[in-house]
């Protein structure tokens, strides 16, 4: 051994293979940070470009055509805005065929009424048409093209002199036109929810028996007590009982206390403000027969469909909670917002979206290795080289022993 460490060759072997090692393990330590970084923090928005600065997310003509397809069989009307230029193209399968150009929006708008086919448009084109694209929402349904939430049913209202515009991100639930959907909000709605783990708590005062009764009546064997939440609440001691449960607060409460001890331990959590009698039961029922996290947002609020701002989206990644506000009531006097409230923490990694996240990493470590090999085989043979073993020397060991 000392033969060959004195041997300059040998030397820089040794320095070779130890090179070789520090490498492949901080590849390895890259890798497993690197993809619990890139995990935990998948689905945050962080891009500074100029399309996230004026509330798009950018999307590729071809990747548009795409997501047009999902959504009639039978053909949809492409429309693109350029310059002052409007144009229409029929998309039928993998055919396109140019129907007209105009620039003016009313003239197209007939197009595809008599065709029966709705319209699709990219967010970025939508918002150049400005208040031009109400004329094609008056003609047929429009729908929003998003990379990440796909074709979304664009909602015109009118409040006061002007028209307000929101994407259907989900049935009952919507969102403003300008705007990123990120996909951790939208992994965050499309989270299951199992029933049998949802707890109905009321804040309400007992003196208020209808209310009280109503809830109970709807919740049913998901009700539980309010001293519950009351004592972890006050004694500090975290919802340790309700962990694994998905928690639905009906009637005042300090949120802030409430969305820092879900997040502790990692529940969700949703917050029905002021309501009456008068729907709750029904809010209720529906919210316990939902799927995802998405659809119990939409059925805890019947009465009216829910705005998801643009701010709230935004902050949802490093807040975690949503605030939604309500359009219109059609049952009773609209009551200050936010109607809802939503705090939804990260659902837990598996191994198979960790893997899928390093995986990578050990794809160029493999390769380095083996290119290090093919060019410094020689070496390293010289490193690990060894002397064969007589197969009668453990023989001779052995009488020796005796």
């Amino acid at each position: 051994m000392v033969e060959r460490m004195s041997d300059p060759r040998n030397f820089l072997a040794w320095v070779r293979l130890g090179l070789l090692g520090v490498c492949l393990l901080w590849l390895h330590t890259v890798a497993q940070a690197g993809g619990l970084i890139g995990l935990l923090g998948k689905g945050v928005q962080t891009s500074t470009s100029a399309a996230a600065r004026a509330g798009f997310r950018q999307i590729t003509r071809q990747e548009a055509i795409a997501l047009s397809a999902s959504v009639g069989a039978a053909g949809v009307m492409f429309v693109e805005a350029d310059g002052n230029k409007v144009m229409l193209s029929m998309l039928h399968g993998s055919s396109e065929t140019l129907m007209a150009a105009s620039d003016d929006v009313a003239r197209l708008g007939p197009l595809a009424t008599k065709t029966s086919t709705p319209y699709t448009i990219s967010q970025e084109h939508a918002l150049a048409l400005g208040d031009k694209i109400a004329h094609l929402a008056q003609s047929g349904p429009v729908y929003i093209l998003d990379k990440a939430a796909g074709p979304m049913r664009l909602i015109v209202r009118t409040e006061g002199a002007q028209k307000v515009y929101y994407r259907e991100l989900h049935p009952g639930i919507v969102t403003p036109l300008a705007g990123v959907i990120t996909d951790d909000i939208l992994k965050a709605l499309d989270t299951p929810v199992i029933s049998e783990n949802i707890r109905v708590v009321s804040m309400y005062p007992s003196t208020d028996t209808v209310l009280q009764r109503a809830i109970a009546q709807a919740a049913g064997q998901n009700l539980d007590i309010a001293t519950n939440l009351e004592k972890s609440m006050l004694e500090g001691h975290g919802l340790d009982i309700f962990k694994d449960k998905t928690l639905v607060v009906v009637g005042p409460v300090d949120l802030q206390a409430l969305d820092a001890m879900a997040a502790d331990m990692g529940i969700a959590v949703f917050h029905v403000g002021l309501i009456t009698d008068f729907g709750v039961s029904r809010n209720i029922s529906m919210a316990l027969k939902a799927k995802t996290r998405g659809e119990m947002l939409a059925a805890l609020s019947q009465d009216t469909d829910l705005v998801i701002s643009a701010e709230s989206m935004e902050l949802f990644s490093k807040s975690r909670h949503i605030d939604a506000d309500a359009i219109t009531y059609k049952d009773f006097i609209a009551h200050p917002t936010p109607l809802i409230h939503a705090f939804m923490p990260k659902t837990p990694a598996t191994w198979s979206d960790i893997f899928e996240n390093i995986k990578i990493m050990y794809i160029f470590g493999g390769a380095g290795f083996i290119l290090t090999w093919m060019t410094h085989r020689r070496a390293i043979h010289e490193v690990i080289a060894y002397k064969p073993i007589p197969m009668d020397a453990g023989w001779k060991s052995m009488s020796m022993l005796r």
